[in-house]
């Protein structure tokens, strides 16, 4: 039997195929271990029709939104990342306002701290664990506004990038610092971390930001479109209506 996600993810591709809309990327950034890359670099082009689609699971990593929301946005992610900032600021207010805040969408994010973003972008992200260890999923999303400055903080592209700007967030947090070392120190916590890491690997994601916009598989993965690079609001309307409209019919 085929599934509504495998039906979903025809459909979306047809979109493209048939012509009736085509991706419109123009250069929105992706980062992606170096430079910072134009798409058509990284395996993109202005109007491709190749579209990739994957399968990921969700883990057991902090969700924003209804948990039970047909549609899922995984995001691979890197603190140090502007791109990832980017999205956090612009597109993903909207995405929240549209779709997130009426139960449609939900918002998973996994870490893909890049390597020459390290140490810092791998302790931004432990550190993010650790606030959510003990104030749950809304406590990590605050963490993470704080980072993005999406809490009304700093609205520049400019990273968080120094351990100082760090432990001022952490403070901000009322957090149990005691508990907040050990969560720290943990070799449990990096491992997470680094599982997100070879997940994102798996499914030749290596750049962030990455996003797979897609549906429940009966596994319990997420089928989906691969977004990479902080595109509009436009482009995931596309393929979040279109699969919305097969789930309704």
């Amino acid at each position: 039997m085929i599934t509504n996600a495998i039906v979903a993810l025809l459909a979306v591709l047809s979109v493209t195929f048939l012509g009736v809309k085509t991706r419109e990327l123009a250069y929105f950034g992706l980062d992606s271990g170096g430079d910072y890359a134009n798409p058509m670099e990284t395996g993109g082009s202005p109007s491709d029709p190749n579209l990739k689609t994957v399968a990921v699971s969700i883990d057991d990593d902090p969700i924003l939104g209804d948990k039970n929301a047909p549609i899922t946005i995984v995001e691979f992610s890197d603190y140090q990342c502007p791109f990832s900032k980017k999205h956090a600021q612009t597109t993903e207010k909207e995405l929240i306002e549209k779709y997130v805040k009426n139960g449609t969408v939900r918002i998973v994010v996994r870490d893909l701290p890049l390597d020459y973003h390290n140490p810092l972008a791998t302790d931004i992200a432990i550190a993010a664990n650790c606030a959510r260890e003990q104030k749950g999923d809304e406590g990590y999303f605050r963490f993470r506004n704080a980072v993005y400055g999406t809490d009304g903080g700093n609205m520049t592209q400019t990273t968080l990038s120094t351990q100082k700007q760090l432990d001022t967030i952490v403070a901000s947090m009322e957090l149990d610092m005691e508990s907040f070392t050990a969560c720290k120190n943990n070799p449990n916590t990096e491992k997470e971390i680094l599982h997100d890491i070879s997940q994102a690997r798996l499914s030749n994601i290596v750049a962030t930001p990455t996003f797979v916009v897609g549906t429940n598989l009966s596994s319990g993965k997420i089928a989906g479109i691969k977004l990479e690079g902080a595109q509009p609001f436009s482009e995931f309307r596309l393929w979040i209506d279109t699969q919305v409209d097969i789930e309704n019919e």
